[in-house]
Formats: structure tokens, sequence, C-alpha cells
């Protein structure tokens, strides 16, 4: 061990060191994080599960004119990360619309979701079904052109810029991860969990 740090001085020294933020796993029996290592040992370590989503709506604040007074519906299976929300990530090439949504529905007015996956959330919006969605549809955006869009939280617990820092966040950032397999094809990111998160918030 004394060997391992001294060789790790040595390095530091010469300025090939650095220091930075990793999102790992956290095991809360014996309080320490996990390495990905740890999580590959065997079956019994880490399993794959299902869990259920949840789609957030977030009130736009500043972007195009058609966009304004619309909802951004955000998909997680992470519910739990949502008071750290800091952005919500689109696909670079994926086509989002801005939908007319029923006055009955859970989510009454203009809301933003993939073009691609208006169909499988009609009904949840109040719609009869696929067409009358579709037909609903205004304006069409690329990915790309959504880039810095701004919403509204939330929560307003990270709001205060001054104490936090976040006079960049809570604005759409645009990611090749983002896919319209599954969800709305806006991701809820959130950096204090996600591996991606914490890269993509700390490029922005």
């Amino acid at each position: 061990m004394e060997s391992v740090i001294w060789a790790f001085k040595q390095l530091h020294d010469k300025g090939l060191t650095y220091q930075g933020f990793r999102v790992l796993p956290y095991c809360w029996k014996d309080e320490t994080p996990l390495s990905n290592h740890e999580l590959r040992m065997d079956d019994e370590v880490y399993q794959d599960r299902q869990d259920p989503s949840v789609t957030a709506a977030f009130p736009v604040t500043e972007g195009p004119d058609e966009l304004l007074g619309a909802h951004l519906l955000a998909w997680t299976t992470t519910p739990w990360t949502l008071p750290t929300n800091f952005s919500i990530a689109v696909g670079p090439h994926v086509d989002y619309v801005v939908v007319e949504a029923p006055a009955e529905g859970p989510v009454p007015g203009k809301v933003v979701l993939a073009r691609e996956l208006l169909g499988a959330y009609a009904e949840d919006l109040g719609f009869q079904d696929a067409q009358q969605a579709e037909q609903a549809v205004g304006a069409a955006y690329r990915g790309e052109q959504l880039a810095g869009v701004r919403y509204e939280p939330l929560w307003d617990y990270y709001t205060d810029e001054e104490a936090w820092g976040t006079q960049h966040a809570f604005r759409v950032l645009v990611e090749d991860y983002v896919t319209t397999t599954d969800g709305t094809g806006l991701v809820h990111q959130a950096s204090a969990y996600g591996e991606e998160d914490q890269r993509s918030s700390e490029a922005a």
C-alpha cells in the first residue's frame, strides 16, 4: 500500500493526476461507493429488474414562440431523482412535435414529445387514438433545434443561481444517447445520479 501511495504521489507531483467527480453506485449497508469491478463480480451482486416509469411535464419558459406555454414531456425510470433535475436531453436527429392536448386530458394545452412516440402516448394525453393525436400536431422540430430551450423546474430547490451556480441549468441539451425506443424521446437528466447525466451537465 505504501508503494502504491508513493507512486501516486510521484505522478501527482509531475502534474499527471486530476481531480473530478463521478457518479458511482453506493452501498448503503457499508456506506461506501461500489466500483464497476465489484458490480460485475457475480450474478448476485447486480441484477436488472423492471421498474415503473414516470413522465413529468416541464413548462417551457424560453424558446421559439410555438413552444412558449407548452410542456416538455420528459421520461424517467428513476422518479426519485426528479428533485435534482438540471436538464432534459433530446436526440439531435429525432423529430419532435408540439401537440395541442385535449382540455380534459391530464396535461391540457400544448405538449412536446417525439413524433415517433406520439401514438403510444395518444390515450394518455386524452386523445381517442393515434390518428386524432396526429391531427392535433402543430409545429415540428429536429432535436438539434431545441438546444437551449429553457423550462421551469418541478421544484425550486436549486433555482437560486447565485447559491448553486445553476445559471446554465434547466434547459434542453442535445445528446446522442437519446432514442425513441421507449418513453417520450425527451429524457430527464439528474447529474447527481446518472453517469451520462453527469458528463452532459459538466460539458454544459
